[in-house]
């Protein structure tokens, strides 16, 4: 869909033993469907077949640091919170082949790597996730310098939304306005009413794309109860969400705090191994790797994704401008939480939590900010009975 593909009408349910039908229109329309199912002991995004593949009664725990599949509410299919995978791994894939270069003659023939225009349904994509390819779609298309590869990707994908119906246990999106509700940037949303006693899947179109595949598929009227189902189960979840203090606050706040001892106290625990950046939703720092053989007849360019934690990744003439752990865990927070605000004019955090979740020894960005508010610097919370 365009990315600028806004909400439309609520009013219809499309039955369990149909949404089997809405993968089939999917397919119809040449889409590869890729969402949620079980693997590699977690809910991770990969190719789907039908609603089979998806991880029904399925539902996991997350605390800084922690993660595990439970048992969920059998009558869902979406009760689980972000897990490691985000959207980004589809339309900012790494790596990335640029262009690759052949000896000739005469030379050298350089031949651009056509971008991938193959048609993707993302399916089960969650408020959060949706603002956060929306800021990837500011970032890539929204200048002079548009990139070709995720232009392609982007253009040619379908985004079926799912509301949330089980906050993860480290998301704090309602305190950033992101969630747990999709109110655009979909072609088609989807709220299970499972989640209020009811049956079926309440849905709402965001496109022309989403009007002509539910053409495709039996539905029936949704009642005043159902269409209120969305801002029920929102309203159930904001409550039970952690929550960022003051959000507009910290783009002035964080800077200011530049020399807290907070920052050496968070770096005692960090390893700089730059796992928040690779389960961060919103991200795009690359690398570029060039490589030939050894004969030296052909080489290649390939974009990967890169990390502000990395060492290298400040490295100019004579060193890295960021050469501790503590200034490089400053620049992220700094860079997430204040800089992004006058780079694209949010916060470049969706408040999806994955980034505690999946932080090996536990650091709670949540705590840290807190402890940067206050200036109480002290034993970082992990979450994990320290």
């Amino acid at each position: 869909m365009s990315p600028e593909g806004s909400a439309g009408a609520m009013d219809a349910v499309i039955s369990g033993e149909h949404l089997g039908r809405l993968f089939e229109a999917l397919q119809t329309e040449g889409f590869q469907i890729v969402g949620p199912r079980l693997g590699e002991g977690a809910i991770v995004l990969r190719r789907l077949s039908s609603p089979k593949d998806l991880p029904a009664g399925l539902s996991d725990v997350q605390q800084p640091g922690r993660y595990r599949i439970a048992c969920g509410n059998p009558d869902l299919m979406f009760s689980f919170g972000p897990g490691p995978d985000t959207w980004r791994r589809f339309l900012f894939p790494t790596p990335q082949e640029e262009f690759a270069c052949t000896r000739t003659a005469d030379g050298w023939d350089l031949t651009p790597t056509p971008p991938d225009k193959r048609p993707l349904a993302l399916f089960g994509v969650r408020a959060c996730d949706i603002h956060a390819i929306r800021m990837l779609d500011r970032i890539f298309l929204g200048g002079e310098a548009v990139d070709p590869h995720y232009r392609a990707r982007r253009t040619s994908c379908a985004v079926i939304a799912v509301n949330c119906t089980h906050p993860g246990g480290n998301c704090f999106c309602a305190s950033l306005g992101t969630g747990p509700t999709a109110e655009e940037g979909f072609d088609l949303c989807l709220t299970e009413l499972a989640a209020v006693g009811a049956s079926g899947f309440l849905v709402q179109t965001g496109s022309d794309l989403g009007d002509t595949i539910l053409d495709q598929i039996p539905l029936r009227s949704a009642s005043e109860t159902e269409r209120a189902a969305p801002q029920q189960i929102a309203k159930a979840l904001s409550a039970r969400m952690r929550r960022l203090g003051y959000p507009a606050g910290l783009q002035t706040l964080i800077p200011a705090r530049h020399q807290s001892p907070v920052w050496q106290e968070a770096a005692k625990r960090c390893t700089a191994c730059g796992s928040c950046t690779l389960v961060c939703p919103t991200c795009f720092c690359t690398d570029t790797v060039d490589t030939c053989d050894l004969a030296g007849d052909w080489a290649k360019r390939v974009r990967i994704w890169g990390s502000c934690f990395s060492r290298r990744h400040s490295y100019i003439h004579g060193g890295p401008v960021r050469a501790s752990v503590a200034s490089r865990y400053r620049q992220w927070v700094t860079h997430k939480f204040a800089a992004w605000v006058d780079q694209f004019g949010r916060l470049g955090c969706v408040g999806c939590g994955r980034c505690i979740t999946w932080c090996p020894v536990g650091i709670d960005v949540l705590s840290v900010i807190e402890q940067i508010r206050n200036e109480t610097p002290g034993k970082i919370s992990t979450g994990k009975g320290e």
